[in-house]
């Protein structure tokens, strides 16, 4: 059969521990998928060896093909990395599969740019170029083109958004503004998670195992083919994670577990039409303690969510440089915790068009619909103004790449037109200038518009008491947050062994949310804050052999924020400053030791947080992992990894005081071992 090459991890199932149905059955998978694995690895000597798959992998390539790796997020269609006028990195799967990243939002660590931090066993604050939170209002975040931000509170829960990892292909983080073709929210970037066509995950993989803290993960997965030019693929998948610390060393029972499986189907007939259509559906149980408002009294309870997508997308090829797009899903998400429900359905329709005029110009133009119906509920003193409520989005959007000197020096021109419910008619342009001295070096330059458009949260959320007396209001007459942003890149093959990239910054904010003190007591959402980032980014490649490659990258940023006229939120200003660090580093070198074993090392520094209050600052860390692979067979590989060993415990992050208790969570040093087994 036909077969990928060995590669990337999976994520964790856990056998034991108050977790209720998802646990048990994930132990079963767990159990299942490695007795297959032991009691098969003998019978492997047994077998032929497995055909290589048609495409190379992306790690495997030299610095020269990795700037040739095509990209689609920055420009809606299909561009080298090289050629692409934006800050733009590529995460392959080879990358994922080195790190030794057990979930989605590690293997985000990787990116330069990309602030990404722990709260706790299941909540991470991911953000791009500031603003980080839980749910980062500025970060759109998509997986095969499907849009996973929430409207409710403006933010991504990383805890549903899953899939097995070993089939992704790669990841692309656009940071600065991306607007003009993916709408409101891409205010600060984009990251666009993309997975394989079924064509290029035929056959069987089992994977799964154990650790300290990836406490029993694994993954089934089966492809194959349904007509000449029709592949599927089949998961399912399940993974538990232990209990955080808190600082004084107790257990903060945040443990979770959760299950996933999906399908997608991939067809073609050459140079006509192509289609795919795809869905997956998960559940999880998360793990939290609550401390009701008015009260002293920690609550432990378990969340409970279901998410459910179904999506397809269909092309026809007009011409080489030219095609007709339309894609379409539906996604559900239902959570319940304690005293809050949620539950969120999206329909969503998109079309593109590319079509090439005379030798200059190259247009891309399309539009869409999306309506969200969601339906909330907060136990007293929390409540929303509307218990449910219809969200509906238009856009239109056209770009335009114009060739001022063949192979020179490039124009893009564009901008998205929105009606969306809570903020009414508004554009988004962008103008971008590339120039290619040689083939090997790109300089470009951007200034772009950006939105962020209010939530359900800013319009309804409301919170009641009476002992004491207080009281926060939504505004139902705010305005998009705004942003102009500046941006100069120059990405360069400087030789044939060493690549690098650089972008630096200026983003200037107005309109930012605040909460303004009213009278003693009573605050009101409004948005009267301005403020400034600048920074930059830089990344390397280095390959010292042919057998070892070196990836290092930094990242600065400095945030200012300050009130507007009239406003007197100084506490917001403070935390917003606070909540990003100043300066990230990460290393990661990959050696081939010897055809069947792999040596991984990731050191990556993250500055410290402030935070309001003062003593509940994050100090600036160092965390190490290592990753050392074995494969004895072609098609199997055992793998152990460490993570965080350079101490016992530390804090990423300091959640917000609602449902968290407001205390730092501690993550911890862990240990796990792993098998991938490909037949």
């Amino acid at each position: 059969m036909k077969t990928e090459s060995l590669g990337s991890n999976c994520q964790p199932a856990r056998t034991g521990g108050p977790h209720g149905r998802l646990a048990g059955w994930s132990g079963v998978a767990v159990s299942l998928g490695l007795l297959a694995v032991l009691s098969a690895a003998g019978a492997a000597e047994l077998q032929p060896a497995p055909v290589p798959a048609a495409g190379r992998d992306l790690g495997k390539l030299d610095l020269e093909e990795l700037g040739k790796i095509r990209v689609t997020t920055v420009s809606r269609s299909e561009a080298t990395v090289q050629a692409s006028p934006a800050a733009v990195y590529v995460i392959t799967q080879e990358d994922i599969r080195r790190s030794g990243a057990t979930s989605i939002p590690e293997a985000l660590r990787l990116a330069p740019g990309v602030n990404v931090a722990r709260i706790d066993a299941h909540r991470w604050a991911i953000g791009v170029r500031g603003f980080n939170q839980e749910f980062s209002n500025k970060l759109l975040v998509m997986m095969d083109g499907r849009a996973v931000y929430s409207p409710l509170f403006s933010g991504v829960r990383w805890d549903q958004q899953d899939t097995a990892l070993e089939d992704i292909e790669r990841i692309e983080v656009v940071r600065g503004p991306t607007a003009a073709l993916w709408g409101a929210n891409a205010a600060n970037g984009v990251i666009n998670i993309i997975t394989k066509n079924a064509k290029d995950t035929q056959g069987t993989l089992i994977s799964g195992g154990w650790g300290t803290e990836e406490q029993g993960f694994g993954t089934v997965r089966h492809g194959g083919k349904l007509a000449d030019d029709v592949f599927y693929r089949l998961y399912a998948k399940g993974q538990a994670q232990g209990d955080t610390k808190f600082p004084n060393g107790t257990t903060s029972e945040d443990s979770w577990s959760q299950v996933r499986g999906g399908f997608r189907v991939d067809g073609e007939r050459p140079g006509e039409t192509r289609f795919t259509v795809q869905g997956d559906l998960g559940a999880g149980e998360p793990r939290e303690l609550f401390v009701p408002f008015g009260t002293t009294t920690i609550v432990p309870d378990t969340i409970k969510h279901v998410t459910a997508n179904l999506l397809g997308r269909w092309t026809r090829i007009l011409g080489a440089d030219s095609d007709f797009t339309v894609q379409t899903y539906f996604d559900h998400t239902e959570r319940r915790v304690f005293n809050q429900r949620e539950r969120l359905e999206t329909f969503d329709v998109d079309i593109q068009h590319r079509v090439p005029l005379g030798e200059r110009h190259a247009l891309t133009w399309g539009g869409g619909y999306r309506l969200t119906l969601d339906d909330v509920f907060f136990a007293a003193p929390i409540s929303f103004d509307a218990r449910s409520r219809n969200i509906h989005l238009g856009r239109l959007f056209v770009r335009d790449d114009i060739t001022l000197f063949p192979e020179r020096l490039t124009l893009t021109l564009g901008s998205q037109f929105e009606y969306y419910s809570f903020s009414g008619a508004d554009y988004q342009p962008t103008a971008r200038l590339k120039w290619t001295p040689t083939e090997r070096q790109t300089v470009w330059t951007s200034v772009s518009r950006a939105l962020r458009t209010p939530s359900r949260a800013d319009e309804d959320f409301r919170i009641t008491t009476t002992v004491p007396p207080s009281s926060f209001s939504p505004n139902r007459n705010l305005d998009p947050e705004e942003v102009l942003s500046y941006e100069l890149g120059y990405r360069a093959q400087l030789h044939e062994r060493f690549s690098f990239d650089l972008a630096v910054f200026y983003s200037d904010y107005h309109r930012l949310r605040s909460q303004e003190t009213i009278a003693s007591g009573v605050t009101m959402r409004d948005q009267k804050i301005n403020g400034e980032t600048y920074g930059g980014e830089a990344s390397v490649t280095w390959r010292p052999a042919s057998w070892w490659r070196l990836q290092g990258s930094y990242s600065h940023l400095q945030t200012q924020l300050h009130n507007a006229a009239g406003g007197n939120d100084a506490a917001s200003v403070l935390r917003d400053e606070g909540r990003n660090p100043k300066h990230q580093a990460t290393v990661q070198s990959s050696w081939d030791l010897t055809r069947a074993v792999n040596f991984d090392a990731v050191l990556r520094y993250v500055d410290r947080l402030d935070s309001v209050p003062a003593f509940a600052d994050i100090p600036a860390y160092l965390q190490l992992d290592l990753r050392l692979a074995w494969r004895p067979r072609r098609n199997l590989e055992l793998a152990l990894t460490g993570q965080n060993l350079l101490d016992r415990r530390h804090s990423e992050f300091l959640p917000g005081a609602f449902g968290t208790l407001g205390q730092p969570r501690e993550i911890q040093r862990g240990v796990y071992g792993k098998v991938t087994w490909r037949f």
